[in-house]
């Protein structure tokens, strides 16, 4: 196994220290999967992938070389700690970045991501070297850790109002621990908090539609697609607003009764979140509120 990455540009120094503060604040531990052309970092849940960010490592690193475990299988997987590395490497967002960082996979009487960070200091350049820790995943337990099944989306929507429905969520939370989420072909989405006392909802409308190619939906443009989902992990995710680009394009997928998988696009990564459908007591059925 080898591994070895050179970061010049500090915009995509900001943009990796961004991943994996979003990474830490979704999970306590992480998974670093390690390909010759991508590079992605998954968190799982139940033996269930929640979230994952998919890098090109053409386009965040100016050097970029690895060997997997084997000819056949060439590529690795590592465990690691997010808040701890998000935390130590939080300088590489400052205005005063380092000039290089490179990243190496090395043997400290255990294996370890060294980060080797060049900081200009006056005239001179300093080196300061972080070793993490970090454990190697064995081949036997790969198919644990993976991407998400391709699902059927019954409809596919661009949220670009993130904030807001955080701020909505928070300001509710008093309502209960699920969120529905509702959508149609017709650009019309809600979120609803049923409480024995009533129903609180957050309507838009004219939302712009996604549709894949050979994609052969409902003609019916007006019926809703719902899904329940923890309200919590909801927040969790939209929370990291902050950390989102001023250009994201956050796409919502839903499959009735099944998950809603937000997927925030940017060109050069992919952020992926699943929240999976939590069933109801009684089920509910789905109209929209006029508000």
């Amino acid at each position: 196994m080898r591994f070895r990455a050179v970061m010049n540009d500090p915009s995509y120094m900001r943009k990796f220290t961004e991943i994996l503060q979003v990474l830490s604040n979704l999970a306590k531990t992480s998974v670093l999967r390690v390909c010759p052309d991508k590079i992605f970092f998954v968190i799982m849940e139940s033996q269930q992938p929640q979230a994952w960010w998919e890098l090109d490592p053409e386009q965040f690193f100016s050097e970029f070389t690895m060997r997997g475990v084997s000819d056949v299988y060439n590529e690795f997987y590592l465990e690691f700690a997010t808040v701890m590395l998000a935390d130590t490497l939080i300088t590489l967002k400052k205005n005063r970045a380092p000039q290089t960082v490179k990243i190496k996979l090395t043997d400290k009487g255990g294996p370890c991501l060294r980060f080797e960070m060049e900081m200009p200091v006056t005239s001179l350049v300093r080196t300061c070297s972080h070793d993490f820790p970090v454990g190697i995943i064995p081949r036997s337990q790969w198919s644990g850790i993976h991407e998400a099944e391709e699902h059927s989306y019954d409809v596919s929507i661009e949220m670009p109002y993130i904030r807001e429905m955080h701020q909505w969520l928070e300001c509710f939370k008093s309502l209960g621990q699920h969120c529905y989420l509702v959508a149609n072909e017709n650009g019309d989405f809600q979120a609803k908090l049923v409480h024995d006392l009533g129903t609180c909802v957050k309507q838009f409308t004219g939302l712009q539609v996604v549709h894949e190619d050979g994609d052969h939906r409902s003609h019916d443009l007006t019926r809703l697609y719902g899904v329940r989902v923890d309200r919590r992990k909801l927040v969790a995710f939209l929370a990291l607003e902050h950390s989102f680009p001023p250009d994201r394009v956050l796409q919502c997928d839903i499959s009735e009764r099944k998950l809603v998988h937000l997927q925030l696009v940017r060109g050069d990564a992919v952020l992926h979140f699943f929240c999976r459908h939590v069933i109801e007591d009684v089920a509910v059925h789905h109209t929209l509120i006029e508000v």
